[in-house]
């Protein structure tokens, strides 16, 4: 899973793994080692549970309705978006996509990413 903020938008690339990770066992999670903490990012398969995002120190949990997160799973769909309300009265933005190989060679390991849709057709 490749996670990007920006602002109050929290943008989710699933690969591969991530997807059959929450078709088999309802969630997939990113963690990161820095220094003596891990940074924990998961999505978990809400069933029928409303959309929801849990923050703790160190941990952003997204929960996301079954009826939601299939059709990014069953590739019928590249993503979905939603927003939350802030208390603050601005609006946090989830993005949860399928994460595609790039077209061009950038360095960034792409092993378990999806076949890009746009390959072989010449556009970028």
């Amino acid at each position: 899973m490749k996670v990007r903020i920006k602002n109050n938008t929290v943008r989710f690339r699933l690969d591969q793994i991530d997807v059959e990770n929450i078709k088999h066992n309802g969630f997939c999670e990113e963690v990161s080692q820095i220094l003596d903490q891990k940074l924990v990012f998961s999505i978990k398969n809400g069933e029928n549970k409303p959309n929801n995002v849990q923050l703790s120190p160190f941990r952003l949990e997204t929960t996301v309705p079954e009826d939601s997160i299939i059709p990014v799973l069953d590739g019928s769909q590249t993503g979905i978006t939603f927003t939350l309300p802030n208390p603050d009265g601005t609006m946090l933005t989830i993005m949860i996509e399928r994460d595609f190989k790039c077209l061009v060679p950038r360095g960034e390991e792409d092993e378990h990413a999806f076949e890009n849709p746009l390959a072989g057709s010449g556009s970028c």
